[in-house]
């Protein structure tokens, strides 16, 4: 009887063990598959991760060359705005007209005009004195 305990015993060892033996490969399986899974998400991460720099770069880039358009684009409109202050108002400009109608510069005398004819004058003159 005791022999027979014996290998019953033994034999509930063996299944125990073997199905110890076999949990064991089950848990090493699962932790060999998420060792993978962390590998894969780590690389994963690593490169979406660089993208991310250098879209954070390139952004960096498109945001400098912005900020100096609108720099520039800011300076154009100061020299606008400057040019449109120093714009004669339109009475000003319409004053100025009608002294130009009233004068009437395109009758002015030059004064090589002049010179011909104050010569033509003194020639006159001095044909009248000698006779």
């Amino acid at each position: 009887m005791v022999k027979q305990k014996e290998e019953v015993n033994s034999i509930e060892s063996r299944e125990q063990i073997l199905e110890l033996n076999s949990r064991l490969r089950t848990l090493e399986g699962r932790h060999k598959d998420l060792r993978e899974l962390m590998n894969f998400l780590k690389n994963t991460l690593q490169e979406t991760k660089k993208k991310i720099t250098e879209d954070i770069k390139d952004l960096s880039s498109d945001l400098r060359r912005l900020e100096s358009v609108i720099e520039r684009l800011e300076n154009d409109i100061e020299v606008v705005r400057n040019e449109v202050t120093l714009r004669a108002p339109k009475e000003d400009v319409d004053l100025l007209k009608r002294y130009l109608e009233y004068w009437n510069p395109t009758q002015f005398i030059t004064v090589d005009q002049i010179d011909e004819i104050v010569q033509n004058i003194v020639e006159n003159l001095n044909i009248k004195q000698k006779r």
